[in-house]
């Protein structure tokens, strides 16, 4: 028995032994399958840590001054009650975007570029596929804008075929051991092959059966910073690209933190193949037309929202100087919200309020607009009803909006409020899945013409009052202009 005991140990410190004298063979695991806001978990922790803190405070008063110092450390923006967003405000957050719409569709010239942050809710692009018909429609433009080289919603997208091997590394913010490459302007950054193995890997692109007629305008590959190793004499990545029927090599040197890449004219489909040992890290092609109005879906499964402050202020401000984005949605609740959860989202509201002021400082320019959660539905006393927490948080959502200045759209209550996801699942033909949580495509579709119908109607009420006030200020100038030449007339007499 000794014996066997000192055999185990000794094979344990073999193991162990082993694990230093060989490399590691991946520098980054392959993609999981869960997609898990590990920041979240951070911020709940210290949420919990500032409670005990506050709790110890009551009944000894030499903690007194340590509640002080985490709560200074906090960022302690009072979370008000909220009433409905006046609407002349609703105007003036989204004057500057609202101008320049009026004037691509006066003059139909340049382009107006819009992005969306989310989570699940927008996944598979339902939704915003929809909210980009909508407004392509009226104000022009084409093409489904920014699309990441792998995503766990590609089976389910209609507005672009999107497909790839299964080899591709990612890097995700939602994961705080990812720190290899930057992040994205989506918050992911992909990549092939390791410092010991030279791996190939493909991604296509098609025209989606949303947009079959169209062809994928105007493609541009975005990557970053080659990475180099002392040690290691490493060849540099090998990409090709295959448009249609004509294949070209492409020469991505990497030197700078931002590159962009125009790709081949391409009109059904398009295919890039990378050959790398883990060097060049890409972020994801656009398709876009010069002019018109884009709108990027730059949602991911499972995030808060909280993970945005992972974004690197330089490469977005890089970013921005090729987008030059004039609005930012925010869309985000589902990963947050639990319907057991008492203590309040007063610190979610506080925190969300620094990732707007930090996406104003990345996107400079953009006006801000946050989307509040959905209704949804869970089971109490035998029935599905609406959480009694989720009006509360709703509320915290707009404190997020009218302490950033940001427009405030409750899709809450556009979708029928308390009771309404409920309606939504058991109506025919449903609207939502039975998870009493996300649209299906039918909801998807609704959902997006109550948000683009209250965001017409706030632009056309701003056009109404902006043409309205420049017409009096003209009227105004040319009554001057006759008083001055009645004046003249009466003087020359």
């Amino acid at each position: 028995m000794k014996k066997a005991l000192i055999l185990l140990l000794l094979a344990a410190l073999v193991g162990v032994g082993l694990r230093y004298i060989f490399p590691k063979e991946k520098i980054q695991p392959k993609e999981e399958i869960k997609h898990v806001d590990e920041l979240l978990a951070v911020v709940l922790e210290e949420e919990a840590s500032i409670e005990a803190i506050k709790e110890e405070s009551k009944a000894d008063t030499t903690t007194l001054s340590q509640t002080k110092k985490v709560e200074e450390k906090a960022d302690t923006i009072a979370i008000k009650e909220s009433s409905p967003q006046p609407q002349e405000a609703v105007g003036d957050y989204l004057s500057t975007f609202f101008d320049k719409l009026y004037a691509l569709e006066q003059k139909k010239k340049g382009q107006v570029r819009v992005a969306v942050f989310g989570d699940s809710m927008l996944d598979a692009d339902m939704l915003i596929m929809q909210l980009r018909h909508y407004l392509q429609r009226r104000f022009g433009g084409l093409g489904v804008g920014f699309v990441p080289i792998t995503s766990a919603s590609a089976p389910g997208r209609y507005s672009i075929k999107h497909s790839f091997s299964s080899n591709w590394n990612k890097q995700s913010f939602l994961r705080k051991k990812d720190t290899i490459f930057p992040f994205g302007v989506n918050g992911e950054v992909f990549f092939t092959g390791d410092t010991t193995d030279l791996q190939q890997a493909t991604v296509t692109f098609e025209r989606g059966g949303a947009y079959r007629e169209l062809p994928l305008i105007n493609p541009k590959l975005f990557y970053g910073k080659r990475r180099t190793y002392d040690s290691i004499a490493v060849a540099p990545a090998l990409v090709t690209v295959r448009a249609d029927s004509l294949e070209q090599e492409l020469d991505l040197t990497g030197e700078s933190n931002f590159n962009i890449i125009s790709l081949p004219k391409v009109i059904k489909e398009m295919t890039l193949t990378v050959e790398d040992s883990g060097t060049l890290p890409l972020y994801g092609v656009s398709f876009a037309s010069k002019k018109g109005i884009i709108v990027d879906n730059l949602a991911v499964r499972g995030n808060s929202g909280l993970t945005i402050s992972r974004l690197k202020t330089n490469l977005m401000r890089a970013f921005n100087h090729h987008f030059d984005y004039d609005l930012i949605i925010l869309s985000y609740g589902t990963n947050v919200f639990t319907p057991d959860y008492e203590k309040g989202y007063g610190w979610y509201g506080r925190r969300m309020q620094r990732v707007v002021k930090h996406l104003r400082n990345c996107f400079s320019g953009a006006d801000f607009i946050v989307i509040s959660m959905a209704d949804r539905a869970v089971k109490i006393d035998e029935e599905m009803q609406t959480p009694k927490g989720l009006p509360d948080f709703i509320k915290v959502e707009q404190s997020i909006a009218d302490n950033t200045q940001s427009a405030f759209f409750s899709m809450y209550d556009a979708m029928g409020g308390e009771g309404s996801m409920k309606t939504w699942v058991e109506t025919e033909p449903p609207l939502a899945n039975k998870d009493y949580t996300h649209f299906n495509s039918k909801g998807a579709e609704k959902a997006a013409k109550l948000f683009y119908n209250w965001l017409m109607q706030q632009y056309e009420k701003h056009i109404k009052e902006k043409v309205a006030l420049e017409a009096a200020k003209k009227a105004k100038k040319d009554s001057v202009s006759q008083k001055v030449e009645g004046v003249a007339k009466n003087v020359n007499l």
